[in-house]
């Protein structure tokens, strides 16, 4: 039996409903873990402050709450220097870190996984000193990404986005841009850029090769979107993004670092959805197999019935 647990819960996160399964999350682990302390999240950054100050003194945290409160606790165990093994009860909006690690929406299934699972080591990457599970971004698109409504997503698919993506065509902003990474340097006029360790971006599958590997390679999916010149071509690299097809407005490569060098304005970036930061320079970079997530044991008795 390991010997000390953190719990935290975000109660807003979501419907809410993630402090009344407490006393479940607590009863089900107290036959892993002997001492288990609980803490609900009170405000922005409070996770990371906490755990920046105690994360050394746990063997394991849990999280319950959305792809920010799993930002959070990253944060919090990279400031505290501790490494020790996450387990994620996702009860967010968009959830994209589960989705793109195979972790079920149910929190019955997500405690059986942590319970008997165990820890798996993937990339993470960091924004000027500020770790994100996922996605760094910065520009218009990621605002449509996110913005564009659950229910028109499940109802027109690609057309959702496309019309969410419309009202903004008149307030788009182009940004001068140098991108220099360890292979190449491109100059472009960008509307979006994203550093990315993830097999989607708002539940949407926008790489080709969408494999567990990508998250484990020890670098960067690196995507430009290019300032489009009129609606046809406005239309052509949101459908393109979207669905991860070709597009000259697109280019994607990979990169263990990167560093967007602005000309004149600069944007402000998100990190997992979180304010990510701004400046005339941004640098990224990937810290290969940095977390530990707790996964289902491909060995477990359930696997080979």
């Amino acid at each position: 039996m390991n010997n000390k647990l953190l719990l935290i819960i975000n109660p807003n996160s979501g419907d809410g409903e993630a402090k009344n399964w407490m006393y479940d999350i607590i009863s089900t682990l107290s036959t892993k873990y002997k001492y288990i302390t609980t803490y609900l999240s009170k405000s922005r950054e409070d996770i990371i402050n906490t755990l920046s100050e105690c994360g050394k003194e746990y063997d394991a945290v849990v999280c319950s709450g959305g792809d920010g409160t799993l930002h959070e606790v990253l944060n919090g165990l990279v400031k505290s220097g501790a490494d020790i093994p996450i387990g994620y009860i996702p009860t967010g909006t968009i959830n994209d870190f589960a989705f793109s690690h195979n972790i079920p929406f149910n929190a019955v299934q997500c405690l059986d996984i942590i319970e008997n699972g165990i820890p798996v080591r993937y990339d993470y990457g960091m924004i000027e000193g500020m770790a994100f599970t996922y996605v760094a971004a910065f520009g218009s698109f990621m605002d449509v990404c996110y913005k564009t409504s659950q229910e028109a997503k499940a109802m027109f698919g690609v057309v959702a986005y496309v019309t969410e993506a419309l009202k903004k065509l008149t307030s788009l902003k182009s940004y001068r841009v140098k991108v220099v990474t360890e292979n190449e340097t491109i100059e472009e006029n960008l509307v979006c850029g994203l550093a990315s360790n993830s097999k989607s971006i708002a539940s949407l599958k926008v790489f080709k090769n969408n494999n567990p590997d990508m998250l484990t390679d020890g670098l960067l999916d690196i995507t430009l979107i290019k300032f489009p010149k009129n609606i046809a071509e406005f239309t052509e690299a949101i459908t393109a993004f979207m669905t991860s097809s070709e597009s000259s407005l697109i280019y994607r490569t990979k990169a263990k670092n990167v560093t967007f060098y602005f000309e004149g304005d600069y944007p402000e970036w998100t990190a997992d959805g979180e304010f990510g930061g701004s400046g005339q320079a941004m640098s990224i970079n990937i810290v290969p197999k940095g977390m530990q997530i707790i996964e289902k044991n491909p060995d477990s008795l359930e696997d080979k019935k």
